[in-house]
């Protein structure tokens, strides 16, 4: 967080960063900077997963400030559960997300919840969040693998997007849209497969409250 000046905020998992490095996160904003890494992101996966902790004891991260000029600043590291808040049908939840960042929800998808259409909606309180809507396995959630945090299509899922600049966010999933992704997840289809998640990413283009 910038009191005066402007800089610059790296990170990531060598004692040297260099700019334009695939393996290093960085924000040059002008202000206040705020990086986010995604548990799924590759070079987390690399430099910090279950070999490295039993091996080492722990994941480093480094992190530099590059003064843009004379800057006098605040740093703060955040290390979420990476659990995902479960919802409950026509419960609101609140929730919120600085810039870039994101929030997570899931439901578990009966049998039945094939048989009609599911809508998502986002209300914004403050700034401008985003909506992602995608049907997943149970398994996904549990190993971390597939659409988590990437925003985008993947092999085990299709990704459904509200993206307005102003007012609510929605989604909408006909029961043909969820078939086919129960089809394409490969899940809750009987005894022998796992269950179905409907999860949900609020992505915060802007820093966001919301329900």
């Amino acid at each position: 967080t910038i009191i005066a000046g402007d800089a610059d905020l790296y990170v990531g998992f060598e004692p040297k960063l260099r700019t334009g490095d695939p393996e290093v996160f960085s924000s040059d904003q002008f202000g206040s900077d705020v990086v986010f890494i995604p548990a799924d992101d590759p070079a987390h996966r690399k430099y910090c997963n279950k070999d490295v902790i039993d091996k080492k004891g722990e994941c480093v991260y480094y992190i530099a400030v590059l003064g843009y000029r004379d800057t006098a600043f605040t740093i703060e590291a955040n290390l979420a559960d990476g659990k995902p808040t479960e919802l409950e049908p026509f419960e609101p939840q609140e929730g919120k997300t600085l810039q870039s960042g994101s929030a997570l929800f899931t439901a578990t998808l009966s049998k039945e919840a094939f048989e009609d259409e599911i809508n998502v909606k986002v209300t914004p309180k403050t700034g401008d969040p985003d909506l992602y809507v995608m049907v997943v396995s149970s398994s996904v959630l549990k190993d971390g693998t597939g659409g988590l945090g990437s925003l985008k299509d993947t092999d085990q899922a299709t990704v459904h997007k509200s993206l307005h600049a102003l007012g609510d966010e929605a989604v909408t999933l006909s029961t043909e849209q969820l078939k086919a992704d129960r089809e394409r997840a490969q899940c809750g289809k009987g005894a022998n497969t796992p269950d179905c998640m409907l999860l949900i990413q609020v992505y915060g283009f802007e820093q966001s409250e919301f329900s």
